[in-house]
Protein backbone atom coordinates (compact mmCIF):
# COMPACT_ATOMS: atom_id res chain seq x y z
CA UNK A 1 0.00 0.00 0.00
CA UNK A 2 0.92 3.50 -0.92
CA UNK A 3 1.08 5.88 1.76
CA UNK A 4 -0.77 8.99 1.00
CA UNK A 5 0.98 11.75 -0.03
CA UNK A 6 1.14 15.07 2.15
CA UNK A 7 -1.83 17.41 1.53
CA UNK A 8 -1.00 21.00 -0.26
CA UNK A 9 -2.25 23.88 0.21
CA UNK A 10 -1.46 27.09 -1.86
CA UNK A 11 -2.82 30.64 -0.06
CA UNK A 12 -3.21 33.46 -3.01
CA UNK A 13 -4.53 36.97 -2.82
CA UNK A 14 -3.72 40.34 -1.20
CA UNK A 15 -1.97 41.99 1.28
CA UNK A 16 -4.08 39.77 3.70
CA UNK A 17 -2.70 36.89 2.31
CA UNK A 18 0.84 38.41 2.63
CA UNK A 19 0.65 39.55 6.09
CA UNK A 20 1.86 43.30 6.01
CA UNK A 21 1.09 45.00 9.47
CA UNK A 22 1.25 48.65 9.01
CA UNK A 23 3.55 50.23 10.45
CA UNK A 24 5.91 47.54 10.57
CA UNK A 25 8.03 46.61 7.42
CA UNK A 26 7.79 42.83 8.45
CA UNK A 27 5.33 40.42 6.77
CA UNK A 28 3.20 37.96 9.07
CA UNK A 29 1.56 35.92 6.88
CA UNK A 30 -1.50 33.33 7.78
CA UNK A 31 0.00 30.48 5.49
CA UNK A 32 2.53 29.45 8.88
CA UNK A 33 -0.23 29.67 11.27
CA UNK A 34 -2.88 27.68 9.05
CA UNK A 35 0.04 25.03 8.90
CA UNK A 36 0.24 24.88 12.23
CA UNK A 37 -3.48 24.69 13.32
CA UNK A 38 -3.78 21.84 10.79
CA UNK A 39 -0.74 19.77 12.22
CA UNK A 40 -2.25 20.14 15.59
CA UNK A 41 -5.30 18.76 14.46
CA UNK A 42 -4.47 15.98 12.93
CA UNK A 43 -1.96 15.09 15.74
CA UNK A 44 -5.44 15.27 18.24
CA UNK A 45 -7.62 13.46 15.89
CA UNK A 46 -7.27 10.18 15.91
CA UNK A 47 -8.87 9.55 12.36
CA UNK A 48 -6.15 11.73 11.08
CA UNK A 49 -3.05 11.02 13.22
CA UNK A 50 -1.55 8.32 9.94
CA UNK A 51 -1.97 10.96 7.51
CA UNK A 52 1.13 12.66 6.51
CA UNK A 53 1.65 16.51 7.01
CA UNK A 54 -0.13 19.15 5.33
CA UNK A 55 2.03 21.80 4.00
CA UNK A 56 0.70 25.43 3.38
CA UNK A 57 2.68 28.06 0.60
CA UNK A 58 1.58 31.34 0.63
CA UNK A 59 1.66 33.87 -2.45
CA UNK A 60 0.59 37.56 -1.33
CA UNK A 61 0.29 40.95 -3.56
CA UNK A 62 -0.11 43.53 -1.15
CA UNK A 63 -2.30 46.61 -2.98
CA UNK A 64 -3.56 44.44 -5.23
CA UNK A 65 -6.78 44.25 -6.75
CA UNK A 66 -8.72 41.46 -7.54
CA UNK A 67 -9.00 43.01 -11.20
CA UNK A 68 -4.87 43.04 -11.03
CA UNK A 69 -5.25 39.39 -9.89
CA UNK A 70 -6.94 38.56 -12.75
CA UNK A 71 -5.49 40.70 -15.24
CA UNK A 72 -2.03 39.00 -14.40
CA UNK A 73 -3.13 35.29 -13.56
CA UNK A 74 -0.58 34.26 -16.25
CA UNK A 75 2.52 35.94 -15.19
CA UNK A 76 5.28 33.68 -14.19
CA UNK A 77 5.99 36.27 -11.07
CA UNK A 78 2.98 36.69 -9.71
CA UNK A 79 -0.28 34.70 -11.07
CA UNK A 80 -1.98 32.64 -9.80
CA UNK A 81 -1.80 30.31 -12.84
CA UNK A 82 1.91 29.67 -12.47
CA UNK A 83 1.45 29.45 -8.36
CA UNK A 84 -0.41 26.52 -8.69
CA UNK A 85 1.71 24.96 -11.55
CA UNK A 86 4.42 25.42 -9.76
CA UNK A 87 3.47 22.76 -7.47
CA UNK A 88 3.00 18.89 -8.74
CA UNK A 89 4.01 15.29 -7.08
CA UNK A 90 1.57 15.91 -5.50
CA UNK A 91 -0.71 18.19 -6.42
CA UNK A 92 -2.36 20.80 -4.86
CA UNK A 93 -5.42 19.35 -2.23
CA UNK A 94 -7.15 23.05 -1.82
CA UNK A 95 -6.25 26.52 -3.13
CA UNK A 96 -7.54 29.78 -1.02
CA UNK A 97 -7.97 32.87 -2.74
CA UNK A 98 -8.53 36.05 -0.70
CA UNK A 99 -8.94 38.95 -2.18
CA UNK A 100 -11.21 41.82 -2.48
CA UNK A 101 -9.95 43.89 0.40
CA UNK A 102 -8.79 46.32 -1.76
CA UNK A 103 -10.94 46.65 -4.05
CA UNK A 104 -13.17 47.91 -1.21
CA UNK A 105 -10.58 50.35 -0.44
CA UNK A 106 -11.20 51.81 -3.59
CA UNK A 107 -14.33 52.01 -3.58
CA UNK A 108 -15.82 55.78 -3.78
CA UNK A 109 -19.49 57.14 -2.56
CA UNK A 110 -20.05 57.71 -6.07
CA UNK A 111 -19.18 54.05 -7.23
CA UNK A 112 -21.66 52.97 -4.68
Amino acid sequence: MTPNPASRILCYGDSLTAGTSPPLNELFPYGPHLENEIQNLMTFSSLLSTSPPAVVRWRGLPGWTSSAMEEYIDDPNVGLRSAVNEVSNPSLSLVIILAGTNDIGMLTSSAL
